[in-house]
């Protein structure tokens, strides 16, 4: 393919004429051989392609979920059966659709490019090994492996296109999800920062100078101070050396000075040295987290006009950090999807549409913790994405949604009040590696609770899981 073609030229058409090429470079008597032979050993070369694929580290993170390994393992036998059967333009052009939808699901995951490499290079050998058994002469041996490679080639080249272009849509969509957060309200996040580190401590001096009970002291980087900092402090400030700085001394308070205060027989004069090492590390932490701030409201530019959320085109960003930080830190995080039921009968006009949203937003906000994301996600809908969760607290966080909404008095125009209930769904990440799967999750079962007649949370996973 001539490399000065144009660039906005869909990929399908630049591949169609190479496989035109290949199919009638390849005599029909060898197509058929080849396409024999790999629909016979689709299921053992899936097998053996998965088991060398566990072997590496890497890629072993993305197929021990279990419905990851079922899923894909059928998927494999049926693209190569599918592959090396095409025999027309309407099904080559099918088949380009898939490497595409393919490789756009491998730039969602973050799947290293080395490992799609990796995987072509395994089954063009296993292939190969299975084609020495057929009844082949030499030549026919020969052209069949190059059939064999040149189909392969270009399914690889289809996919990685569409990974390289997805990858680049998705490191933007990281920048303006960065972009968004630094013009929130900067002045609301330094309040509720201050305040959940003063909380900290006011409850860690409560347990070591009144309670005595300093075997349940909590970590800082557990406390709602700590839990800010990972996931919010950490967009907004990120690549700055600081927050490096300040997660260093919060893990010096946690796994240094906190340890010690458990230690038995320790004197006041012992205690309070401590405490004065704990009240400088603190300050410290402050002193950084204010320049930080100081930065970002030179950046500040203001608030979305109607609720100042994130927008859902910043979700992916968002649920693609917090996956990768929740697998490092072996938590897990929910998906809570609010959807007003009848909204379009309680506001009639769009003066009071504005209102009604705004005050729905900043209840849902109350709701939230100082680490979780709230996002509107469509006219009439709202998520909240509940950081270091269990399913038992994502339901507790939804419940405490879903009876907000309903006692609370929405003012209209003329300050009329009115009722609204809420549709909810709730989902739970659970390790899979693309996030679509916890967003469809969530939205299937808002569907469910609103067809079943609102005012209700239904949950995506079984109830007896």
């Amino acid at each position: 393919m001539p490399p000065t073609e144009p660039a906005t030229k869909p990929i399908e058409n630049y591949t169609l004429q190479a496989w035109e090429e290949i199919y009638s470079d390849t005599p029909p008597p060898v197509r058929d051989k080849v396409a024999k032979v790999v629909k016979a050993a689709a299921a053992v070369i899936a097998d053996d392609f998965y088991q060398a694929l566990f072997l590496d580290d890497t890629a072993r993170t993305y197929l021990e979920h279990d419905k990851v390994n079922e899923r894909l393992h059928s998927s494999m036998q049926h693209w190569l059966e599918q592959l090396f059967a095409v025999n027309c333009k309407d099904s080559f052009l099918a088949m380009s659709a898939r490497q595409i939808q393919v490789g756009a699901v491998h730039a969602r995951i973050k799947l290293p490019p080395y490992l799609m490499g990796v995987g072509v290079r395994f089954i063009r050998s296993s292939i190969r090994k299975h084609l020495q058994e057929a009844s082949l002469t030499a030549e026919d041996f020969l052209i069949a492996q190059l059939y064999v490679s040149e189909l392969l080639n270009l399914s690889d080249g289809l996919m990685m296109a569409a990974y390289v272009r997805d990858v680049q849509n998705n490191a933007r969509s990281d920048e303006a999800y960065r972009s968004v957060a630094m013009r929130h309200d900067v002045s609301l996040e330094r309040e509720r920062s201050r305040a959940s580190l003063s909380e900290w401590m006011t409850n860690f001096l409560f347990r070591t100078r009144l309670s005595g009970d300093t075997f349940k002291l909590d970590k800082l980087a557990d406390s709602e101070f700590g839990i800010w900092f990972k996931h919010k402090a950490m967009v907004l400030f990120e690549d700055i050396y600081d927050t490096k700085i300040i997660m260093e001394v919060i893990e010096q308070i946690d796994d240094v000075l906190v340890p010690q205060f458990k230690a038995e027989s320790l004197d006041p004069a012992e205690i309070n040295l401590l405490l004065e090492e704990l009240k400088s590390k603190l300050n410290f932490i402050s002193y950084l987290l204010s320049d930080l701030f100081e930065r970002l409201s030179s950046l500040n530019q203001g608030r979305d006009a109607i609720t100042g959320l994130y927008s859902r085109q910043h979700l992916g960003a968002v649920l693609a950090r917090e996956q990768q930080q929740h697998i490092n830190s072996g938590h897990s995080f929910g998906v809570i999807l609010v959807k007003i039921d009848n909204f379009e009968f309680a506001a009639t006009d769009e003066e009071s549409r504005s209102s009604l949203i705004r005050q729905l937003s900043t209840l849902i906000v109350e709701v939230a913790r100082v680490g979780d994301h709230v996002f509107r996600y469509g006219n009439t809908e709202f998520l909240l994405l509940a950081v270091e969760t269990h399913k038992k607290s994502t339901e507790e966080i939804a419940s405490t949604l879903r009876v907000r909404i309903l006692a609370q008095p929405f003012l209209l125009r003329a300050n009329t009040p009115i009722q609204l209930t809420a549709s909810i769904g709730i989902s739970q990440f659970d390790g899979h590696p693309d996030y679509m799967t916890l967003l469809r999750g969530a939205e299937n079962a808002v569907v469910k609770s609103a067809v079943a007649g609102g005012n209700q949370i239904t949950r995506a996973w079984k109830t007896n899981s």
